[in-house]
């Protein structure tokens, strides 16, 4: 595993954590993990297991009440202009997000994806139908990762929060263990 690897890694974690920390404070919610778990040498992604296909899971469980929902946290620097339209766009993986539209069938639980933005200093996202039906452009080539991407205007994604909300849980401990 590279040092860069492991260093945006441990730097997802960071985030990772202050968004759980931030559901359990925000919405009194109990948390599952899901980043905790990796394959070998801590670089594979958790995935739900069938006994044909695995799919790549989001980084966290959230329940309360009676209710689960996957939540995917993806931190990025900032938005990205698209030259095309002039849009500020944000995006992830186009094999995940496939992933996770099968991960909400199988499992029936509702999927959230949070983009945390340090240059915009907030955090934006939407339930994975609502995205589903809200795509800007999609990128297929070979320079963004193995498998393309998936982007969205930034600017029309729901806005939770202020990332500062969120980032004030940054050190808070989730070991109650």
């Amino acid at each position: 595993m590279t040092d860069t690897f492991q260093q945006k890694r441990d730097e997802a974690r960071h985030y990772e954590k202050a968004l759980a920390a931030w559901f359990q404070h925000q919405f009194g919610a109990y948390i599952l993990p899901t980043y905790d778990y990796s394959g070998l040498q801590d670089n594979k992604p958790p995935r739900l297991m069938g006994a044909n296909d695995a799919f790549v899971i989001p980084d966290l469980l959230v329940t309360k009440s009676g209710r689960m929902t996957w939540v995917e946290c993806k931190w990025k620097t900032h938005a990205d202009l698209f030259r095309k339209t002039k849009t500020l766009c944000t995006g992830i993986n186009a094999r995940h997000w496939t992933h996770y539209q099968q991960v909400k069938k199988i499992s029936g639980c509702d999927v959230v994806i949070m983009f945390l933005h340090i240059q915009e200093a907030e955090m934006r996202g939407d339930f994975i139908d609502t995205l589903k039906n809200s795509i800007h452009h999609t990128y297929n080539g070979g320079k963004m990762g193995y498998n393309g991407m998936v982007f969205w205007d930034y600017n029309k994604l729901k806005k939770w929060c202020p990332l500062s909300d969120v980032m004030k849980y940054k050190e808070v401990s989730n070991d109650n263990a």
